[in-house]
This record gives C-alpha cells, structure tokens and sequence, in this order.
C-alpha cells in the first residue's frame, strides 16, 4: 500500500484533479490538506497591525504560522508516509519542514511558478528529496528535477465550434494584450470568446469582465467548443502553462506568446501559432487548416496520469 500527503494551496482545480487520480489508483491512501482553506482571523486591528511590524522587521507572518500549526495537527496522528508532496511550500513557516521530514520517506514539492516570481522559494529547496520544476532555467540554476505541467483526462466529446478562439485569464498586466488581439480577431470577423475575472468588474467592448470565479470543469467545458486556445505568458516565465497541454489534449489549435514552445518534442507549427505581442497577426490561414493530430505515446507523455508515475516513483 503506497501512501501519499499532498499539501497545497488553491490552484485553479489542477491539483484537486491531481489528487483525485491518485485516490483512483489501487493499493495508494491519499490524505489531502488544502492550506489555503484555514483561515486565521484576527483578533482585533492591533494584532492586524502586529503581524505587519512581524512580516516588516522580524520576517515572521501571523498568518503563516497559524497555517503550519494547523497542518501539523491534522498530521499528528497520520502513519509514515511513502511521500509527501507540498505545493508552493513558500506560503508555510520553515519549521514544518523538519516536521514532515519525520513523517515520510520521500519529501517532494513541485515549483510551477519560476523562482523569479516568488524568490523566497529558493531557500526552501534544502528541505526536499527533490524538487520538480517546470522552468529550465530554475532547473539548470538549482538543480532541480524539469518536469511539465500536465493536462486531465477528458471525455472526447464532439461538439459543434462555438469559437475560432477561447481565452479566461486572471486580470492582471496581459489584460492590454488580450485586449489587442480581441480587437486583431474582430477586425478579421472571426468569433472569438474572451473571459477576464476581475474582482471589480470595468466595461470592455472587447473582453468579457467577470467578478464570479469559474470552476475548472465548467472552463474545460467552453474549451471544447473552440478551434484554438490562446494562451499569454506571464513575465518572468518560460514554463509552459496547463493551457498549453490542454490544448494538446483536446486536439485545438493554441496561438500562444511563449517563444520557448518552438524547444519542445510536440511543437508543430500547424498546430501551434506563436504570437509577437508588438506585431499581432493572427492568419486565417492557421485557423482554417485542419490540426495535425501527435502521436499517441508522445500525447501521453504529458498527461496527469505519467506526471503522477514520474513524480511518485517507486
């Protein structure tokens, strides 16, 4: 019996789909604890006021601290375990780490966020048997083990096209290129859907604003009904995201900004357009021409389920 702990925060729903493949699998005991779910409240404004001195001049986090308490009770009573997985293990105090360490045979975590976003993550390799990293250059520079992300299993359902194009993202500073390119798709007539959550929401000719998060099985739902997928890199990021492998999964067309994509075994410049965010031209040409389906076993290689036997090796 193979036992496995995942501690992670929320992630859009990827890893909840992680964890319900593991809890598929015969003779594997899951045990999951979503951090980002214990809440510490305040006891009153002075102590709001405490935690920012602590977080300014002593790097201490009320906040955290309370987290990684909380884990540490939930594990009290949890037999050794095979593995333990944490997700962005910069959000926890350092001392848990110690704690786990005692707790399991082999403690993972899996950066899918480049170091250069979260700096603080560096100093937390030390405490792993390994850390899996999506960014080459994080790898090379740390040693970490490169891994990718990964698509779900879906249900191939043919479905009439309701888009030449599909994108929802988080607002933030790609919001003026998704903008860009919404207008580059509506002069060319072409019918696209762009869905942008935003907790205040702003009127957009363009782009669809929502405050309303939505769910990742209901994304995966509208992605269907698309010709090709549009996928912005973040800055500081050369890690190919979800969208990339979900598209490969789906059989769509991607248009993305990530030049590193040209690098990988699966990139085919029928299937995969790679856009010039100071020069936007999407050709009818690419969108009109059929995908060119990849080979199974080159499919397969980035799925959830290989991840889940790289990741948890025996």
């Amino acid at each position: 019996m193979v036992k496995i702990t995942v501690i992670y925060p929320f992630c859009f729903g990827y890893v909840d789909n992680m964890i319900c493949a593991l809890q598929s699998r015969e003779n594997t005991i899951v045990t999951h604890i979503k951090y980002s779910e214990i809440r510490y409240k305040y006891k009153s404004v002075y102590e709001r006021g405490k935690n920012f001195i602590l977080k300014t001049c002593a790097d201490r986090n009320l906040k955290k601290e309370y987290k990684t308490e909380v884990i540490k009770r939930k594990l009290a009573n949890l037999e050794r375990q095979d593995y333990i997985l944490v997700i962005r293990p910069d959000l926890l105090t350092e001392d848990i780490f110690p704690y786990l360490r005692n707790k399991t045979r082999r403690l993972i975590s899996y950066y899918f966020d480049a170091i250069n976003n979260f700096p603080e993550k560096e100093k937390y390799i030390k405490y792993f048997d390994k850390v899996y990293s999506y960014e080459k250059d994080d790898v090379k520079k740390h040693n970490l083990e490169f891994i990718t992300n990964y698509y779900s299993e879906f249900k191939k359902i043919d479905k009439p096209l309701e888009y030449s194009v599909y994108n929802i993202s988080s607002y933030d500073k790609r919001f003026k290129h998704i903008q860009n390119i919404a207008k580059e798709l509506k002069a060319k007539g072409s019918v696209y859907k762009f869905i942008v959550r935003k907790e205040k929401p702003v009127h957009c000719d363009y782009v669809e604003i929502t405050d309303q998060y939505i769910p990742l099985e209901r994304t995966h739902k509208e992605l269907k009904k698309a010709l090709a997928l549009l996928d912005i890199q973040k800055d500081n990021q050369k890690g190919l995201s979800f969208r990339v492998f979900e598209a490969m999964a789906l059989e769509k067309k991607l248009i993305t900004t990530n030049e590193d994509i040209v690098t990988y075994d699966f990139y085919n410049p029928n299937n995969i357009l790679v856009l010039d965010l100071e020069n936007i031209d999407i050709p009818l040409s690419f969108l009109n021409t059929p995908y060119d389906p990849l080979p199974e076993a080159l499919v397969y290689k980035y799925s959830l389920a290989n991840w889940i036997n790289t990741v948890f090796e025996s």
